[in-house]
């Protein structure tokens, strides 16, 4: 008896668990860009930082930072780059840039030159911008975005 019961609850559980599974496939992961992103690359030897930039194409990124310039530029099926300069990285003797893309024209009406924007989007490259590999550029596909007011 107590096996029937044992292996009706496993045939039971055992669906449960599987969907569990498939759907921690699915989910994205983020990669929020702060001060212990920082930390873990300055740690990295710098011919180890792009081996440690390159496991984070197609995360999602989380970050911030001040609008330098807004254009329109085809990239990535979009119509728009917003760029975005980190500040926070220099503390760290980095040099971050990212690319923004997007399609919605709102944001190049709204985006104002030296406010602070705070976005999240898709990873596609990560360029390194000198041979030290302390300067990148992060192209991102933007899913949603903020102006933050101050």
């Amino acid at each position: 008896m107590e096996k029937k019961i044992s292996i009706t609850l496993l045939l039971f559980l055992l669906p449960i668990f599987s969907v569990t599974a498939a759907q921690q496939k699915k989910i994205k992961k983020i990669q929020v860009i702060n001060q212990d992103f920082y930390r873990s690359i300055t740690r990295e030897a710098p011919v180890r930082r792009d081996l440690f930039l390159s496991k984070r194409i197609n995360f999602l990124i989380q970050g911030r930072g001040i609008i330098k310039s807004v254009t329109p530029l085809k990239r990535y099926r979009k119509k728009i780059k917003i760029e975005v300069h980190d500040e926070n990285s220099e503390k760290y003797g980095l040099k971050v840039q990212y690319f923004l893309f997007t399609s919605n024209e709102g944001w190049f009406r709204d985006a104002i030159v030296g406010e602070i924007f705070e976005f999240k989007g898709q990873c596609m490259v990560i360029t390194p911008m000198n041979t030290q590999r302390n300067a990148f550029i992060f192209d991102i596909v933007l899913e949603d975005g903020a102006i933050i007011v101050q």
